[in-house]
Order: C-alpha cells, then structure tokens, then sequence
C-alpha cells in the first residue's frame, strides 16, 4: 500500500525534486537591484574622485602660458572625449540591464518546468487515490503559473 501524503510532508517531496537546487543556485547568484545600484554609485564616486585628484594636479593658466604650447593642448581631454565616455558607460549599463533580464527569463524557465514537475506529481498522487479532493483543492489553488485550458 502506497504512503498516503499529507500536506505537511509534501514539502519535502518538492525539496528532493533536482530543479530546486538549480533555482536557488541561480537565485543566489543574480545580483540584486540594490547591489548594481551599489556597484554602479561605486564606480561613479571612484571616477568623481579620479577626477578630483586631476584638478589638484592640473597647472594653472601662468603655467600653461609658461609651459604648454597649442600641440600640447590639443592632447588634453575634450568635450567629445567626455561624450564618448558617457556612450561608453550608458552602453555598459544597457548591457547590465539586458543581461539581468535574460538571467530572469532563464529562471523563469526553470520555474514552469518545476511547475511542470509538481503537477505531475499532483495528477499523479490524484490517480492513486491518495489525497483527499479537499487537499486537491488546497494544493492547486498554489500556483506560480496558472494552468490555462485552450479549447479548440
């Protein structure tokens, strides 16, 4: 005779399914909202202090009159230098954000299978008789993604 399961160790059934294990090792290595808000204010106060320590090295007009011809100058940073910086950097967070959205989509797959998995398990647990149709209800009314029945 089969062991009847009750809610209460159908937990633990889940628990032993292998797809369980790949959603939290994915979960545990996505980075948060707040931790790439972290990094990027991060990056941006180490440039704004890179940019600081310039200005205290930087000569003053006397000097460039003293020392610093036009072929000099022109080596110097220029607006379109800073442009391309910040195309640069809003690509880079583009690039963030894209990769950010395919690693919830990929756990957005993992999950349906999961789901998948456990309504096989359900339907089959159904067949044999060992919930009782109150159980039945309980446990189908927790979804991730609801079953949507197309009729053709």
């Amino acid at each position: 005779m089969p062991k009847k399961i009750t809610l209460e160790n159908l937990a633990s059934l889940i628990e032993k399914l292998p797809l369980k294990k790949d959603i939290e090792t994915i979960t545990k290595t996505l980075p948060s909202k707040k931790d790439i808000e972290t990094i990027t204010k991060t990056k941006i106060e180490d440039l704004g202090q890179m940019v600081a320590k310039g200005f205290e090295t930087t000569a003053t007009k006397e000097e460039l009159k003293k020392c610093a011809t036009k072929e000099d100058l022109k080596q110097c940073a220029t607006k379109e230098d800073l442009g391309k910086l910040e195309e640069k950097m809003t690509t880079g967070f583009e690039k963030i954000d894209k990769r950010v959205a395919k690693l919830r989509g990929d756990l957005v797959i993992i999950v349906r299978k999961e789901d998948k998995k456990l309504s096989f398990v359900i339907n089959l647990l159904k067949e044999k008789k060992i919930f009782s149709p109150a159980d039945l209800r309980a446990i189908t009314q927790i979804r991730v993604f609801p079953k949507i029945e197309i009729s053709t």
